[in-house]
């Protein structure tokens, strides 16, 4: 079996202003020493890989541009926790906030608590139900279903099954990645049998529902498993327990496509039991989620350093989004038939982020990738 290939398909992730304007949390003075004794934290939803390191990277961020900071919290998978949290940290006279939201419904109330206090927030990777935050940054989860169903459906074949281990449709992520495997599926690969289990994001109800589903269907020949840092290792060891340990490439072996891109689905891409994985833009919601700029739809702007320093520089709708699309490339296995000078890979695009009057689309960013085994 031959190495991993990196391949960079085409996505989007959006950046969603608040209405009016962008309360910008850490000033607007790029590379600005300091922040005039504000103080910036974290609140992060719950402990896996993936959070902590979203967790880490935000700080970092704060502690290079300078910036002072309150101690990040962690709720540790508990909605109220999360709510007491970020009520902590405005209480505690954070100037502003950055938070992956747990559960989009139950963060409001701490969300409108902030609005009280003029503590601006800004929600990463997943959108919140109600108040008022300065920016949402998100991927487009739509996309990463779809990537994942194009890999899924050029690994099984017609009339096999594929176990699908579901988010929470409550949540904005979970229910977008269930669409675009679903759309993408029955549009591309009709004849694909698909197996659903209600996971909540629990791994235990995963690893319980890929038992079942396997005990109840004999066709299942893959599994698409919509967040690995949250399934993996219990999604890996069921597998291991239920006799399906075949390599990439070997009799039996079952198809593995997952979300996420955390040390252990690359470890799992490196052994020969996974077959590919959609990567998420941890460092783009760090980079948008703390900016550094005010940005109007002409010039970007300077100002006093102050949270609150934009005002109404950036005049965008409740609904008015900035996107971003990455290269795109094709899938190994479409280059083996081309030319040798047809598979060279390309230079990586530049992060060029587009100004609110710049049409949807229009700028571009290398910012998703499927990383998958080149095994036949």
């Amino acid at each position: 079996m031959k190495g991993p290939e990196i391949m960079r398909l085409k996505v989007s992730a959006t950046i969603v202003a608040a209405i009016g304007t962008v309360a910008i949390l850490t000033g607007c003075a790029a590379g600005s020493p300091g922040s005039g004794g504000q103080k910036f934290s974290y609140s992060q939803p719950a402990v896996d890989p993936y959070q902590s390191a979203e967790s880490k990277g935000v700080m970092a961020e704060y502690a290079r541009l300078g910036h002072g900071t309150i101690p990040a919290t962690n709720a540790n998978g508990s909605a109220s926790q999360q709510l007491a949290d970020v009520q902590t940290l405005v209480n505690q006279g954070a100037s502003g906030i950055v938070m992956s939201v747990l559960d989009a419904q139950a963060i409001v109330p701490a969300i409108q608590y902030a609005n009280k206090k003029n503590v601006p927030v800004v929600a990463i990777d997943e959108a919140p139900k109600g108040g008022k935050v300065s920016m949402i940054v998100r991927a487009d989860n739509v996309k990463m279903g779809e990537l994942a169903c194009e890999q899924m459906g050029a690994l099984v074949k017609a009339g096999q099954g594929v176990v699908t281990l579901d988010g929470d449709p409550t949540s904005s992520n979970g229910r977008d990645r269930t669409d675009g495997f679903n759309e993408c599926m029955a549009a591309k690969f009709p004849g694909v049998k698909l197996y659903h289990v209600a996971t909540k994001w629990s791994a235990a109800t995963a690893a319980t529902g890929l038992q079942t589903a396997f005990n109840q269907h004999d066709d299942v020949a893959g599994v698409y498993v919509q967040s690995d840092t949250t399934f993996y290792p219990t999604v890996l060891d069921t597998l291991k327990k239920l006799g399906k340990t075949a390599k990439v490439g070997e009799s039996g072996h079952v198809a593995l496509v997952s979300v996420d891109g955390g040390p252990a689905s690359l470890a799992a891409i490196r052994s020969g039991q996974q077959d590919a994985v959609v990567e998420q833009p941890l460092s783009d919601y760090i980079t948008f989620g703390v900016p550094t700029k005010c940005q109007s739809s002409a010039t970007a702007r300077r100002c006093s350093g102050t949270a609150k320093c934009c005002g109404a520089a950036l005049p965008l709708r409740s609904d008015a989004t900035i996107w971003w699309r990455p290269c795109s490339r094709a899938p190994r296995r479409a280059q083996r038939a081309s030319p040798p000078a047809q598979t060279t890979r390309r230079p990586p695009c530049s992060m060029s982020p587009g100004s609110p009057t710049v049409p949807e689309r229009s700028a571009t960013s290398d910012s998703r990738r499927v990383v998958a085994n080149s095994s036949p």
